[in-house]
Order: C-alpha cells, then sequence, then structure tokens
C-alpha cells in the first residue's frame, strides 16, 4: 500500500520511502468490484498480464517497481495496475 508524496517526508518507522522512476508504464484496468470479487478480479488481472498482455506487445516489464491505484466509487472498487514498461529488442528484431 503506498501514499504519493511530493517529496519525502518524516514517516513512520514502519513505513519505508520509495522513490519510482519516471518512464513509460503499460496500465491494465479492471472492471468495478465489489468486496468479495475484488481478489478474483486481482488474479484474472495478473494473468491477464502475465500470460497475454505484456507477451503479445511490443514491451516488456522494465524491471522496476509495478504500483496500483484503487479508486473506491459508490461501494465499488476501480483498480489500475501499472507496469514499468521498456521496448522489447525481439520484437524490433523480428520487424527488420
Amino acid at each position: 500500500t503506498g501514499v504519493k508524496v511530493s517529496a519525502a517526508r518524516k514517516v513512520p518507522e514502519d513505513r519505508d520511502v520509495i522513490t519510482i522512476p519516471s518512464g513509460l508504464s503499460a496500465a491494465f484496468r479492471h472492471q468495478p468490484a465489489d468486496d468479495y470479487s475484488l481478489i478474483q478480479n486481482l488474479i484474472d488481472t495478473w494473468r491477464y498480464i502475465d500470460y497475454y498482455g505484456l507477451p503479445t506487445s511490443r514491451y516488456k516489464h522494465a524491471g522496476s517497481h509495478e504500483f496500483d491505484e484503487y479508486n473506491p466509487s459508490r461501494n465499488r472498487l476501480s483498480k489500475a495496475i501499472y507496469i514499468p514498461v521498456k521496448q522489447n529488442q525481439n520484437t524490433e528484431a523480428q520487424k527488420a
């Protein structure tokens, strides 16, 4: 769980501050869910990312931190998962 801040500030000892470098990210969103279906939706979204979303794209994981965004709205939770990506060199080689 994270909180966006504009600058590192004194944080409780049980928390860490990390800086996520700027760069290109792929955003994967899933349908709003209630408390009961959220976990299954997350599993399904990660399966899509791992088995279809990235492998069939021109991009691959850039190796940095992934991050999530939750948007509670009218007792429904929607979410986006952001994956840092970079151009897949194998894709470029296949085009040549």
